[in-house]
């Protein structure tokens, strides 16, 4: 509610007069409520022992998982793979915060799957 207000105040010279001030103000409350259920489901947890209980138990194996992706990616690939498989980014908005075309990432993205799952049938891990 607080931020909705503030949202308001600073806005207020779009709103536009002999309107509905009522519907404005709930449009920002959901519009902000929204923005906030999309970055809660970009935060992932990385305390794999608690909330081993949310995942099945392949889960556990995240950070091993992890580990061998560090080892065996390029650091451009393994940045890539982290923000759009792990952290929830589309590969749009991965373009954008790398600063590069939405088919690098896309390539690169695919590679770094493609590595990693080659990797993990060769040392019996899937």
């Amino acid at each position: 509610m607080q931020e909705t207000y503030i949202k308001a105040i600073r806005s207020l010279e779009t709103y536009s007069a002999y309107t509905n001030f009522t519907a404005w103000l709930c449009t920002i409350g959901k519009n902000l409520a929204l923005n906030h259920v999309k970055r809660a489901k970009r935060e992932i947890s990385t305390d794999f022992e608690t909330d081993s209980y949310k995942y099945g138990m392949q889960e556990t194996q995240l950070p091993f998982i992890f580990d061998v992706a560090l080892k065996i990616l390029s650091e451009d690939e393994y940045e890539i793979m982290m923000l759009c498989q792990v952290a929830g980014y589309k590969r749009r908005e991965v373009a954008d915060m790398l600063g590069i075309p939405i088919g690098t990432v896309t390539w690169k993205n695919n590679e770094a799957l493609k590595k990693l799952k080659n990797y993990l049938q060769k040392e019996g891990g899937i």
